[in-house]
């Protein structure tokens, strides 16, 4: 329940989310006046949880609050249940919103550093920056996600549902709900990194888009195994299609990354850092209407400090490919939207260049490219 509310949380969806697909949504023109609204009801977000398996006990205690000293927020991923839909000036052009971006994000990220204040029985979670506060309270010796506060002065009511701290304990994640008036229901996932000594970030030539910018080099660590899980896959082809998409980056990836492909069959939500599933979702969507649709969306965490890839998921949306008029069995371009996906899994940004055939574009392309494979390649040197 909603204690106060002076503004909407929609500014959350802005707050350095390092995304793939799906960034901005391709709404089509709806024809508005100031006395109508046009809702776009997604449907329970509580949908993306169907199938997994959380862990509702916090790892925070009061005696350990120096060990969540300096944390910078590295992502926020919100889902709602509805919104409002707005007018689009570039309805035409389906890039429109979803550009790779332009600037190097690891100038700015990292800057919004956390640390536990304590206020009275709350402890609160907070940034001399000021953008949000999270207030914890002491429950069985444990602290406990319970509210929010904006910049903007709104304070909502949490309900925690998932912990994840990384293995390596550089990271660590919380997943919560939310009641909104104009939002409905909300899931929240807010990702933290731990502030270590910056490292130079390399980077090479622009011509390769990748999620920090062009030409900026943020890999996964090529001294570990990738491990890429299926999450409850709901049939043997749709896991295999899966699995083939992702096996169309092995030429590109030979020697320079290690990718191992898992089934789950009991696994965590999608804010769990510790496992990069594949989720197949039902009965959400992303987009209003038939004329536009987003099958897959994937969500990357980055520490910018290391210059190193934490965490990363594909959501494949069942309802949004069914606006083809196909089942997701059906679809035979499902395996180029995984390929798609895993491009950025890998580090990619999309590619929509003029001349540049890429995976990453929105052209069609079924194949690994030889630009996808030139970027892949500055990405993860060959190893000796």
């Amino acid at each position: 329940m909603m204690s106060s509310k002076t503004s909407s949380l929609a500014f959350l969806c802005m707050a350095l989310m390092i995304t793939g697909c799906g960034k901005t949504t391709h709404t089509r023109v709806v024809q508005q006046s100031s006395a109508l609204k046009t809702i776009f009801v997604k449907g329970d977000p509580l949908n993306l949880l169907e199938g997994s398996t959380s862990n509702s006990t916090s790892f925070i205690t009061p005696t350990k609050l120096e060990d969540f000293k300096n944390y910078s927020l590295a992502g926020i991923s919100q889902f709602t249940e509805k919104e409002e839909v707005v007018e689009q000036e570039d309805v035409g052009n389906i890039e429109s919103g979803n550009e790779a971006t332009e600037e190097d994000a690891t100038k700015k990220a990292g800057k919004i550093v956390f640390g536990f204040v304590q206020n009275g029985n709350d402890y609160i979670y907070t940034s001399p920056a000021g953008s949000l506060e999270l207030a914890f309270e002491l429950k069985n010796g444990k602290l406990d996600l319970t509210s929010l506060q904006t910049n903007s002065g709104g304070i909502y009511d949490l309900k925690s549902i998932h912990y994840s701290v990384k293995k390596t304990g550089n990271a660590f994640s919380i997943l919560a709900r939310l009641n909104d008036v104009d939002e409905g229901k909300i899931l929240l996932a807010f990702s933290f990194v731990k502030q270590t000594q910056q490292k130079e970030i390399p980077q090479t030539a622009s011509t390769y888009k990748y999620i920090y910018g062009p030409g900026v080099i943020v890999p996964w660590n090529q001294k570990e195994v990738l491990e890429v899980d299926i999450c409850g896959a709901p049939s043997a082809k749709i896991e295999n299609t899966y699995r083939n998409g992702i096996s169309l980056w092995n030429e590109a990836l030979a020697r320079r990354l290690k990718i191992v492909t898992k089934s789950l069959y009991v696994y965590p939500p999608f804010s769990d850092l510790n496992t990069h599933c594949i989720y197949t979702v039902n009965n959400y969507q992303t987009l209003p209407g038939d004329n536009v649709m987003n099958p897959g969306t994937t969500y990357t965490i980055g520490d910018t400090f290391q210059g190193k890839l934490v965490d990363s998921d594909i959501i494949i949306w069942v309802k949004e490919n069914e606006k083809t008029g196909q089942t997701l069995e059906e679809r035979s371009s499902l395996q180029k939207t995984i390929a798609h996906e895993f491009g950025h899994v890998l580090g990619l940004d999309h590619q929509f260049s003029d001349g540049l055939a890429s995976i990453m574009s929105y052209d069609g392309i079924s194949w690994v490219t030889s630009y996808d494979q030139d970027a892949v390649g500055q990405l993860y040197p060959l190893m000796k």
